[in-house]
């Protein structure tokens, strides 16, 4: 193998799309309404801060 990529920052996938679906699902299972405007606020914040 000559070299490995990795792409933690959506530089070639963007993945925040399907992430915030997950999350929105995963919360509405559990009972916490979770909304796009709710995540548009902690775009680009730590999972700490989140």
């Amino acid at each position: 193998m000559d070299a490995v990529l990795f792409d933690m920052d959506g530089t070639l996938l963007d993945n925040e799309p399907l992430s915030d679906i997950f999350l929105i699902k995963f919360c509405s299972e559990i009972g916490f309404e979770l909304t796009e405007n709710i995540l548009d606020k902690f775009k680009g914040s730590d999972g700490r801060t989140f």
